[in-house]
């Protein structure tokens, strides 16, 4: 919870795009832009299965930094 507490009162916009949707797992592809003007761009991949009531019951994020290393880390 803190990591997103991190970012409170932070302006951002975010663009999620459906990439394919097969049976209860779908991949977005997803753009967040902190700032204003922009001075931070991530692109994710997003994997979502679906349970039964419609509620994601698994995520996995695949993120990556444009011009930063490979890694969310300062180092």
């Amino acid at each position: 919870m803190a990591f997103w507490l991190d970012d409170e009162g932070e302006t951002f916009t975010m663009e999620a795009t459906p990439v394919t949707v097969e049976e209860a797992t779908a991949v977005v592809r997803v753009r967040v832009r902190y700032g204003e003007p922009v001075r931070q761009e991530y692109l994710d991949l997003w994997v979502l299965h679906f349970a039964d009531d419609g509620r994601v019951d698994d995520f996995e994020e695949w993120a990556y930094w444009p011009g930063k290393a490979y890694s969310a880390s300062i180092d």
